[in-house]
């Protein structure tokens, strides 16, 4: 699916009307122009970004019948995710559940930003991903334990409060540190 033309004309004449607003009513037939070239080129690449965007917030490929490596029980929950999070997510699966979860960590070679990054899924649904740093660490450390590109799993607590609606998922992993990357390693 590509973006439709009439959605181009649409979005460069907006454009355009932005910079005739905020530099010189002379400027919005040349931005106009240059928009809709640059979409119109571009149309295919963002309508896979679309189709991507769209396949990464669905369900994830986790079957309750498969076997994953699941990471030593720690009960020290030691590692809190920097990376993204679905925040509406996170809230309602902390006022469903225990606060105790199981999660699934995916490593995501399809990501179209990071070829290195790591998805994270509770309960069949799709609520965040490693920053790239933590990506690359814990990349790392399931290289060291012959685990790349496997599915493994580990348990997580939800915290966070219903005030600021922020929340955050800690795994019950050692923590994942910089250190961990092979060109860091001293």
């Amino acid at each position: 699916m590509t973006m439709r033309f009439s959605a181009i004309i649409a979005l460069s004449l907006v454009l355009g009307l932005i910079a005739g607003a905020g530099i010189h009513s002379g400027v919005i037939l040349p931005v106009t122009v240059c928009a809709a070239a640059a979409l119109y080129i571009n149309r295919h690449k963002i309508a896979a970004q679309e189709t991507a965007w769209k396949k990464v917030n669905t369900s994830y490929p986790v079957s309750s019948e498969q076997y994953y490596h699941a990471w030593p029980v720690l009960d020290q929950f030691a590692h809190t995710v920097t990376g993204e999070c679905d925040q509406s997510a996170l809230k309602r699966l902390s006022q469903t559940g225990t606060g105790q979860w199981t999660v699934y960590l995916i490593p995501a070679d399809d990501d179209l930003y990071d070829s290195k990054a790591v998805r994270i899924g509770i309960d069949r649904c799709m609520v965040g991903q490693f920053s790239p740093e933590e990506s690359r660490s814990f990349r790392h450390r399931l290289d060291e334990h012959r685990l790349s590109g496997q599915i493994t799993s580990c348990g997580a607590r939800i915290t966070g409060d219903e005030q600021n609606g922020r929340y955050a998922i800690h795994l019950d992993i050692e923590p994942l540190t910089l250190y961990e990357l092979p060109w860091l390693a001293g």
